[in-house]
Formats: C-alpha cells, structure tokens, sequence
C-alpha cells in the first residue's frame, strides 16, 4: 500500500498537497509563477463558469458579478503581463487605465506602437468597460468603498 493510503491526509494535504501524486487533491500550488501563468488560469475558470452560468442553483447575480471579477482581474493581469513582457516597470496597482498608460509607454520605448496600437484596437473597449464598472478593482469584492460607506447608500 502507498504512504498516503495509510496516513490520515489533512485538509491542508488535501487541498494543497506537497508531494506528487495528487489523486482526487484540489490543486498544486506554487505560488503564482509568474502573470502569464494567472492569466491563462483565469481565463481557463472564466470561460468554464461562463458556459456553465445557468445550470449553477445560486442566483445568476450572485455568480454574475463573482465572474465580472474574475474578468476584470483577469485585464488587470493581462495588462500586467503586458508590461512584463514589454520590459516596463510593473506597477502595483489595480487601476486599469495607468496600466494602459504603462503598457503604452513601455510599447513605445521598445519600438512597438504599432503592436500596440493594434492591441487597443481589439481590446480598448473593453478595458474601459472594466475601468469605468469597476476604477480601482475593488468594486466586487467589497460591500463597502474605501471610506466604510456601503455601496449604493
């Protein structure tokens, strides 16, 4: 028998375990290795719940607005990547519009307006829908703004 079959496996063990193999564990974890590894894995979880939104029994707001923020941290994380890739400084903020405004500054320094240019040509739309619903990416996670007053009063 194996040594896991025999032990008693913790929650911890089960959902973050630390030795291979993994059967029927939650996840592996290693601290995020890097955006592009972020960035593929929200995608991966927002196209899934996306498809999936109806056959959920909570309220479609309830899960709506948990997936507007994993979308909208997921352009946060994409803009970062961006960055990274382009060689700019990283920027530890939240607000989409100064990673826009990085990622065009980086872009133009190394010489690739144009691949800029044309990513904001498919992207820009959106991204400002993501800054304009949600300014500084705290909006879905909190029922209160920065100043304690709850939202909508």
């Amino acid at each position: 028998m194996d040594k896991i079959a025999n032990s008693v496996m913790t929650l911890r063990d089960r959902i973050f375990p630390s030795n291979p193999p993994h059967p029927g564990s939650l996840m592996q974890t290693a601290w995020i290795s890097g955006w592009e590894s972020q960035f593929v894995g929200l995608g991966s979880l927002t196209a899934f719940l996306s498809g999936h939104l109806q056959r959920f029994s909570a309220a479609d707001d309830d899960l709506g607005l948990g997936l507007v923020f994993l979308q909208r941290h997921r352009a946060e994380v994409g803009l970062k990547l961006l960055l990274e890739r382009a060689g700019g400084k990283q920027c530890p903020i939240h607000h989409l519009d100064k990673l826009r405004t990085a990622c065009n500054r980086a872009f133009e320094d190394k010489g690739l307006s144009k691949d800029w240019a044309c990513f904001c040509a498919d992207q820009d739309e959106y991204l400002k829908l993501m800054q304009e619903i949600d300014p500084e990416g705290f909006t879905y996670r909190f029922p209160f703004d920065k100043k304690g007053l709850v939202r909508g009063s």
